[in-house]
């Protein structure tokens, strides 16, 4: 069993402090990822600016009527809504520092965040385990959630479990839904591709921050199957364990 004591030194740090790993190393990608985000955000706010500018153009013309066009409009400006919330979230990674969370309370705090109705949770082996990840964690599995009740068709149970694979932890998120199409699979955690939007690219970045990583690796018809890696000094035995029927839902 991997675990941690007490005096261990935590992922990340030089020393046992929660200092980044080198002088300014943290901060640098920090600003990098920053830099990223505005660069998407500018890019993607542009093209719908340029939809409405366009529309906006053939009504005054009058080549388009306004029951045609506003839909269009009101379309476009709900996607800017979208991506302003996108930046916000975004901005949020890495403001405060790593710490050690247990995976079933994150997964539980997802879940009362995000209704999921009458969908079914199992949630087996993931109460023994803490992981050192941002603060933002919870959002991982939130997002994952959303991102099943909205392009999972059909999904009736969604399950996560945890296992020790060498000297790493995985934790395994699975649905009953339709699975992720093979033309999807290579763009699925790029910001706005396939159906998915910012979703999964906000998830794969929170975990990057500590050195997680996520891939999918389920059959397409089958549910999806996102596996998180964590790897190892980054994982410990939970110093306290949450019962599953204390679970906060909504």
């Amino acid at each position: 069993m991997q675990t941690v004591s007490e005096n261990s030194r935590v992922p990340g740090t030089v020393d046992g402090s929660t200092g980044s790993a080198g002088p300014g190393s943290q901060e640098a990608e920090l600003n990098r990822k920053l830099r990223q985000m505005s660069s998407i955000a500018r890019h993607d706010i542009n093209n719908q600016l340029t939809i409405i500018n366009g529309y906006l153009s053939l009504l005054e013309s009058g080549t388009m009527k306004s029951g045609d066009v506003v839909p269009i409009l009101q379309g476009a400006t709900g996607k800017i809504e979208h991506i302003l919330r996108f930046t916000r979230e975004y901005q949020e990674l890495g403001a405060q520092p790593p710490a050690w969370q247990n995976v079933d309370e994150a997964v539980c705090s997802a879940r009362a965040t995000v209704d999921p109705g009458t969908v079914r949770f199992r949630q087996d082996g993931c109460n023994s385990w803490e992981i050192y990840a941002d603060p933002l964690l919870e959002r991982v599995f939130a997002g994952l959630i959303d991102n099943s009740l909205r392009h999972g068709g059909q999904v009736t149970e969604i399950q996560v479990r945890c296992e020790e694979r060498q000297s790493r932890l995985v934790i395994l998120y699975e649905d009953n839904g339709a699975g992720i199409p093979p033309a999807v699979r290579s763009s699925l955690f790029g910001h706005a591709k396939g159906k998915t939007g910012y979703g999964l690219f906000v998830v794969k970045e929170i975990l990057a921050m500590t050195g997680l990583t996520i891939t999918e690796t389920g059959e397409p018809g089958r549910g999806v199957r996102f596996e998180i890696v964590v790897p190892e000094g980054s994982f410990r035995a939970a110093e306290r364990k949450l019962s599953f029927s204390s679970c906060p839902v909504r």
